[in-house]
């Protein structure tokens, strides 16, 4: 998501660049990696820039190229870096430099040619309780280096008092579950192995119980075991006001091993190969491996008695607002498989369902349906 530039921030860039003519500039959040600020939407990268930029660790896989470019593509080039590359290189800017301020404001890389100075900086603004917020600032186009630093200093302060982190999931911390085949466990838990920061600015308050906040869980299908805890199997999204804020992949809290030779779907209790496939399993052949002919038809769709959870305020109307919504998508949707739970302070209600699903298409555009109703604030 990124945020229009608000006529404070423009006065600010503007009263910065007033001796220097900056003809670009873009503000990004190192901790959400959200491009918070885009002005100008092309940038020229010069030779000297493009080779201090390729010397910084993570750049070298992919390095820029000197050039025009595209503003926001230069910036997300630059969010590809690891946060571990960020960190080392943070770390080793604050032991060079004992003043305080100089640690606030580090330069990845800036040069100055005969066409103006460019640079991108890093700064650091110390929350308390050993938290940071972290921003990177992108100037193109001043007429000294002196004006460069200048206009990158108000530029990240500016940035540093409009807006805020917050975290909205924990690594580790459990966003749904998904059915496993042919393992020991019939589902798995389903978790981030990161903190889910997003940003937003300081005069918004982001809650869970707004009807403006919703997460997406996407789940990868089928999962068939064994299963490890570093293949990403689905990806969560935050999103904010109709907009996607941060996507981050989820992993299997726990492994889960292959299971008994006679594969069983989630639910399931079938055992012979025909009812195998009307349930979703995936059949065996003696060596107990999937074989490419039998996962065809099986492995993609119908999956039949796919679990979902919604989750949302708890009010009489959800219930009968999603019964309406599966079967307008689900033809044979069972009102009655439909089973309820309320929150521990009664707040929320979570509704599990189990749809049939004929096709990718069909699944997923309910799940659209699901994130854009106005009384879902959750959908697993």
């Amino acid at each position: 998501m990124r945020f229009s530039t608000s006529p404070l921030l423009s006065a600010v860039m503007l009263c910065a660049a007033s001796q220097s003519a900056v003809g670009a500039m873009a503000l990004m959040d190192l901790d959400s990696r959200q491009i918070l600020q885009l002005e100008g939407n092309l940038l020229f990268i010069t030779e000297p820039l493009a080779e201090q930029l390729n010397g910084f660790p993570g750049m070298a896989d992919k390095p820029v190229k000197a050039g025009e470019t595209a503003t926001e593509a230069f910036v997300a080039r630059l969010a590809a870096i690891s946060d571990e590359q960020w960190k080392a290189f943070l770390s080793k800017t604050a032991a060079d430099d004992e003043q305080e301020a100089a640690r606030r404001l580090a330069p990845v890389a800036a040069a100055c040619t005969d066409i103006g100075c460019d640079g991108i900086y890093v700064s650091v603004n110390p929350l308390g309780n050993g938290e940071t917020h972290r921003l990177l600032a992108v100037v193109f186009g001043s007429d000294t280096r002196e004006t460069l630093d200048r206009a990158a200093g108000v530029f990240l302060r500016e940035g540093h008092l409009r807006y805020k982190t917050a975290t909205v999931i924990r690594n580790g911390e459990a966003v749904g579950r998904t059915p496993v085949f042919k393992g020991e466990a019939q589902d798995v838990t389903l978790v981030t192995h990161e903190n889910v920061v997003v940003t937003i600015a300081k005069t918004m308050t982001l809650s869970k119980d707004s009807e403006a906040f919703k997460m997406h869980l996407t789940r990868q299908q089928p999962v068939i075991a064994p299963v490890d805890a570093e293949t990403p199997l689905g990806t969560l999204s935050i999103w904010l006001n109709g907009k996607c804020l941060r996507s981050v992949p989820v992993y299997a809290k726990e492994p889960v091993k292959e299971g008994s030779p006679v594969a069983k779907g989630p639910g399931h209790d079938h055992t012979d190969n025909d009812r195998h496939q009307r349930s979703g399993e995936i059949p065996m052949n003696d060596n107990s491996k999937p074989q490419p002919d039998d996962l065809t038809p099986v492995m993609v769709f119908p999956m039949l008695n796919f679990p979902i959870k919604i989750m949302g305020l708890n009010q009489p109307e959800f219930p009968v607002a999603i019964s309406e919504l599966a079967s307008g998508h689900f033809a044979d949707f069972d009102k009655g498989t439909m089973t309820t739970a309320l929150s521990k302070t009664g707040k929320y209600l979570a509704l599990s369902i189990m749809v049939n699903a004929q096709s990718q298409e069909q699944l997923d555009n309910f799940y659209r349906a699901l994130t854009a109703h106005p009384m879902v604030k959750v959908a697993l």
